[in-house]
């Protein structure tokens, strides 16, 4: 890495190879390295949604050509330049297909406008990856299910667009109807989605679960707690009754 190449001192930078041109400050996703007279580059391209996870940069204050080489950064624990539009305290974060940092997508906190127009000042949110989503099919208690619907809640592990699917492991056993709203967590070391604990007899769990039913003129709610069960009996539902019938 080299050091003191941009207005911030302190910033820390990588040198890479872009598959096309990249316009100052754009925002790229690394997909390998090479070894250019035994220097480490890393290899990059526009941001794309979905597997495998991603590792985002941030390029420097030049334009860099295809296959040729720049400097880019991470903006962890210093500020950085990137192109985008927001206000400061707003968090953004890379969006498939774009070169910008978007609001709405998590991954850094904006600091202030930027040196020119169309750019912010950020800075890396390092976070936990939170996703939400909704089941497909009813789980049975099942500990693996799947989810659509997702988004990212914070994190920059690639997020699955609407119309896709993600697999959530490891969970203790539920019983969830279909489109029962959940939230999981990325675990890096398994490579996976996954609720926090683990396997089967394990009752802790990071996945929340609401499930709605309006038949009846009623609304049954179901949560999950820490060091909880799931069970599938009418005691564990709290039930809130609409009308003139209270």
């Amino acid at each position: 890495m080299r050091r003191g190449i941009s207005q911030h001192d302190d910033q820390a930078w990588m040198l890479f190879m872009p598959n096309e041109d990249v316009a100052a400050f754009a925002v790229i996703e690394s997909t390998n390295t090479t070894v250019i007279q035994r220097k480490v580059i890393v290899q990059t391209r526009q941001y794309t949604a979905g597997d495998p996870r991603k590792t985002i940069w941030v390029n420097g204050p030049q334009d860099v050509a295809a296959d040729t080489t720049g400097i880019a950064t991470m903006a962890l624990g210093y500020p950085a330049v990137a192109l985008g539009s927001a206000s400061a305290g707003a968090h953004v974060g890379p969006s498939d297909g774009s070169w910008e940092l978007s609001t709405g997508y998590p991954g850094f906190v904006v600091i202030g406008s930027g040196p020119i127009d169309g750019t912010v000042v950020v800075i890396r949110q390092p976070e936990a990856t939170i996703c939400k989503g909704v089941t497909t099919g009813t789980t049975n208690g099942a500990s693996t299910f799947t989810v659509d619907g997702v988004s990212a809640l914070s994190g920059l592990v690639p997020v699955a667009g609407a119309t896709n699917t993600l697999t959530v492991q490891n969970l203790p056993t539920m019983y969830l109807a279909n489109n029962a709203a959940v939230m999981f967590v990325w675990n890096d070391s398994a490579n996976q989605w996954e609720g926090w604990g683990g396997g089967s007899n394990n009752k802790q769990s990071l996945v929340t679960a609401v499930q709605v039913n309006t038949t009846s003129n009623t609304i049954d709610i179901k949560t999950r707690t820490l060091n909880g069960q799931w069970t599938n009996t009418e005691s564990d539902w709290v039930t809130i009754h609409t009308g003139n019938t209270c």
